[in-house]
């Protein structure tokens, strides 16, 4: 073959092939904007729970372009707390449990926030626990111990941080020591909203929303809709940084349900959660350049869907029978059982004016269908309510292994009756303490396709910094 003959084949072939392909491929969509939503406690059972309760009908996790699975361990455990998984996230540093934006060995890690404040970005952190707490903590804070909240509420004066709401007015207040970290945001421009509605109505940053003197309210109590709400007040707040923004938002209050066993208040926290992703999907939708990820820092309570009983069913309508938190039962009905001695039977007749929970005696014993109880419920139910009366609430420390594995140390007789419904609507749960659970990741949006396989937490940080070019 010649050298002109195969010039000119080579002439041919390129001629051939599409205008499009012989052109520069466009380079990739840059991120600039993202939105970090952390269900704290969150895992595949609690998901799979509310997915349930939808009846299977659509949620905001189907929506997701790519999902991914996250291993959560700590430094110097298997299991983490929140304070190092959100540590890990923030920073990029696996970090021992407790700790707060710092290394193992105790220095300061920078984190994404930081960093994407001093590139000029906008910066949101949203709660349904307090603005103190371990997760928003770790994405703002540099602390060996996540219980120092003065220290972390006193970060938020240097932090910059655009918008920052939930919880912990107490920790911000005018402190013993002088220190009053509110009035100190205040005087550098912070507009301060005290309930969520005064919050929706603000129209500039910066702004700190306190909402409860410490934990926000349940959802049940607060309404099913702040977290939605709060989410798209405060990304359309740091929308308007032509920089674009990073936000963390927190479903806060899924791990309390789950510590608790407290299926009813679960789906509650995930309903709400559900329509804060929603949000931030829709966001993502309309305003290119967004990156979306949901997952979690650690699963809390080992929850499982199907109880031995139940024969692979589930009965979720079962919980509509419960009126009131287990708290709330402890307080308005135990502490006179406690004072009074109350007759186990009498004290069964509030268990079934407010869980639904019925004796095979009662008069509508016959009418109370999935909530009749068997004869060992029953037994089960007359322990821990002996046990009760023996010893009320008590740490950890005070009860025997028996009485910790069984009740934690929540009041016998009230968790007792949390199980026993848990347990008639399908569900069951392995301990009251986090697990070392992997969790999901769900990701849409430019650079979502990052977020797929098997990885470890500290990689959501990695991917994020080189996506929005902060490193």
């Amino acid at each position: 073959m010649t050298k002109l003959f195969r010039i000119l084949i080579l002439g041919l072939l390129l001629w051939s092939v599409p205008a499009s392909a012989q052109r520069t491929a466009p380079k990739p969509e840059k991120v600039h904007n993202v939105i970090l939503i952390i269900g704290d406690g969150m895992g595949l059972g609690q998901v799979a729970a509310y997915m349930i309760e939808n009846q299977y009908g659509p949620t905001a996790f189907d929506r997701a372009h790519y999902t991914a699975v996250c291993k959560t361990y700590s430094a110097n455990n298997r299991v983490t707390d929140s304070g190092a998984a959100a540590t890990a996230m923030a920073t990029g540093h696996k970090t021992k449990n407790s700790r707060i934006g710092v290394t193992p060995d105790g220095a300061p890690a920078q984190s994404i926030t930081e960093l994407a404040k001093a590139k000029g970005l906008a910066t949101g952190i949203v709660v349904t626990s307090h603005l103190a707490d371990a997760t928003p903590a770790g994405f703002m804070a540099h602390t060996p111990d996540r219980h120092n909240t003065s220290e972390i509420a006193a970060a938020y004066e240097t932090s910059g941080i655009d918008v920052a709401v939930g919880g912990g007015r107490r920790f911000f207040e005018k402190q013993e020591d002088g220190q009053d970290v509110l009035a100190a945001l205040q005087a550098k421009g912070y507009a301060y909203a005290s309930t969520p509605e005064e919050f929706y109505a603000t129209d500039s940053t910066p702004v700190i929303g306190l909402f409860a003197d410490k934990y926000m309210e349940s959802a049940a109590k607060r309404g099913e809709d702040y977290l939605e709400r709060a989410t798209e007040h405060t990304l359309s707040l740091l929308a308007r940084n032509r920089k674009g923004f990073f936000a963390m938002i927190e479903g806060s209050q899924i791990d309390g349900a789950g510590h608790g066993n407290n299926t009813k208040k679960l789906l509650g926290e995930m309903r709400d959660f559900d329509r804060a992703v929603n949000k931030a999907f829709d966001f993502a939708d309309k305003n290119p350049g967004t990156l979306v990820i949901v997952t979690a820092d650690h699963e809390t309570g080992g929850m499982a869907i199907g109880y031995k009983t139940t024969n692979y069913d589930t009965f979720l309508t079962n919980l509509t029978h419960q009126k009131m938190s287990y708290a709330k039962f402890d307080s308005t009905y135990v502490k006179g059982y406690i004072a009074n001695k109350t007759p186990f039977e009498a004290a069964m007749a509030d268990v079934k004016a407010n869980f639904g929970l019925t004796l095979p005696t009662d008069p509508d014993a016959a009418s109370a269908g999935k909530l009749l109880l068997t004869d060992y419920e029953v037994e089960n139910l007359r322990k821990a309510y002996e046990r009760t009366l023996e010893v009320g609430a008590a740490s950890q420390k005070e009860m025997s292994q028996q009485d910790y594995e069984l009740y934690g140390t929540y009041i016998p007789f009230s968790m007792a009756i949390c199980h026993t419904i848990n347990h008639k609507s399908g569900m069951d749960h392995t301990t009251y303490a986090h697990t070392g659970a992997m969790v999901n990741i769900y990701a849409l949006g430019v650079g979502a396709e990052k977020f797929r396989g098997v990885f470890d937490n500290t990689e959501i940080y990695h991917k994020l910094a080189e996506l929005t070019g902060v490193q």
